[in-house]
């Protein structure tokens, strides 16, 4: 994948397509997929995050790789999403 088009887009650019996504798909599949890609990922500092019920998952893995400065903004939800 390093060879990519997607990869060799401006990480400006990559990090707009991310306000798109949800941070599982960011954090869990984008991240693993090469390092310029994983380089992105933890550069990118517009992460949106909502736990609710389910998201049990989430709070263990955004504290483990997520640094502070990236999360603009955390919701927590009484409700399934």
């Amino acid at each position: 994948m390093e060879n990519s088009p997607l990869t060799t887009l401006p990480p400006e650019l990559i990090h707009h397509i991310f306000d798109y996504c949800d941070i599982r798909t960011i954090l869990l599949s984008v991240r693993g997929v090469c390092q310029t890609l994983y380089a992105m990922v933890n550069t990118y500092d517009r992460l949106a995050i909502t736990l609710n019920s389910k998201s049990a998952w989430t709070m263990k893995s955004v504290s483990r790789i997520v640094r502070s400065e990236q999360v603009i903004s955390l919701t927590i939800a009484d409700y399934d999403t």
